[in-house]
Parts: structure tokens; sequence; C-alpha cells
């Protein structure tokens, strides 16, 4: 992922992976409410073999029964705002 300051874009400031997780900094010319905050993407795996098809989260959505979520939820991101399947 390059560093912020090589990313162009209308919306988006930032871009960060850790521990599996996307965690997207929203600023520049996004709608005021989503002005300095953050969505996070996290993969699901299938309990006990990670090797297996993953499934993404997004927000403070959480993983059906038999998968697990990988990484932390740095969302901030208003959940008043939220598509529904992030919430």
């Amino acid at each position: 992922m390059p560093a912020s300051k090589f990313l162009i874009g209308n919306r988006v400031t930032g871009i960060t992976v850790d521990n599996g997780a996307i965690h997207i900094s929203l600023g520049n010319k996004a709608s005021q409410p989503l002005q300095n905050t953050v969505l996070t993407f996290r993969p699901a795996v299938v309990t006990g073999s990670p090797t297996s098809p993953i499934a993404w989260l997004c927000g403070f959505d959480e993983p059906v029964t038999g998968m697990q979520a990988v990484g932390e939820n740095r969302t901030t991101v208003p959940k008043d705002i939220l598509p529904s399947a992030c919430i």
C-alpha cells in the first residue's frame, strides 16, 4: 500500500493494513459527516480452517457462526450513516 502522501483521490486520505484488516481514512471532498473518519474492512475466516475462502466484514458487521473476524475494527464513521451491511 502506498504511503498516504502518495494517494490521489477526492475522498480517501489514507489506507493502512494491519493484521489483515484494511482501514480507510476519509476526508478531502468526502461528505461532511465522513470527514476525518475511518471505515474498516476485516476478513472473516472459517474457524479452524484459515486457508478456506474468506468473507469481508464492513465496519461493525460481525461474522456468521463458524467464522471469526481477523484484525481490529477501527471504524469511526457514525452508525447512522453507515450502510446497513456495515452495522
